[in-house]
């Protein structure tokens, strides 16, 4: 099937016990998947977590692999011009896949949320999907064990330094997990912290305030920041609205020497 510009080609190939044909629920999930690296490839495009396309199912066969052709299309804002993105997204999300498949060296400004997402179009495999093909632009991608086995490869083990980090506590998970992120001022966009029980109070308080958080961050060699913080300790600052201003540290300097500054 030959897919025209900005259009991407999705062939699903199930197991062989169910005659080559995928099962729905890991048809689904891997469209989902695909879904979600087209979006960090986006996002690693254009420097800004906002969308501006989505995918529309332009053709399906139902065949042994089942096809999928989706095609990116602009969204449509009242307050902005519909406008594709310079490079499509079809395109670079392509050449990255191949890159790792044919190479397993680290994509142009890829990052580990980038680099995950990539991996999970794979991890599907011998899971009733016998195999992934991706196509765009004359070009094919096969998702199988060597391209696992490159994105592996790629992302690497972490590295471990005691250390802490400061930013902004927002997202919290505490359903069968303990788990929040910070979101720094400087440096990474944000950090996975887990924490033990006994902290539960100090996460619970530092929700929506600046935090800083002491314990073993993770590395990756290949990267400048930590992604991702082994909580030991918490340290929650007061909101600025109670932090002292310029005229409070005045009045504080007048009351111990007696001058007005």
């Amino acid at each position: 099937m030959r897919v025209a510009r900005r259009r991407i080609s999705v062939e699903i190939k199930g197991s062989a016990e169910d005659g080559g044909f995928p099962r729905l629920t890991e048809f689904l999930q891997q469209l989902e998947a695909i879904k979600t690296a087209l979006k960090h490839t986006e996002r690693l495009l254009s420097g800004s977590e906002e969308r501006s396309v989505y995918y529309r199912v332009v053709a399906l066969k139902m065949e042994s692999p089942a096809t999928v052709v989706l095609e990116e299309t602009a969204l449509r804002r009242a307050d902005k011009k519909a406008k594709l993105p310079r490079v499509p997204i079809t395109d670079r999300f392509i050449s990255t896949l191949r890159q790792i498949e044919k190479r397993a060296t680290m994509p142009r400004a890829a990052d580990l949320e980038a680099l995950e997402a990539y991996r999970n179009v794979g991890t599907l495999l011998h899971r009733h999907v016998e195999q992934v093909t991706l196509k765009g632009k004359g070009k094919a991608v096969s998702i199988g064990e060597a391209f696992n086995r490159h994105i592996d490869k790629i992302i690497g083990p972490d590295q471990m330094l005691e250390g802490s980090m400061t930013g902004v506590l927002l997202q919290i998970n505490l359903h069968n997990t303990t788990r929040f992120e910070i979101y720094p001022a400087v440096g990474p966009n944000k950090v996975a912290c887990t924490f033990p029980p006994e902290l539960k109070r100090e996460v619970i308080n530092g929700i929506d305030r600046n935090v800083r958080v002491l314990g073993e961050l993770k590395y990756k060699q290949w990267a400048p920041f930590p992604h991702a913080i082994s909580a030991k300790a918490i340290e929650v600052f007061p909101p600025d609205e109670e932090l002292p201003t310029i005229f409070d540290l005045r009045g504080i300097a007048r009351d111990g020497d007696g001058t007005a500054g």
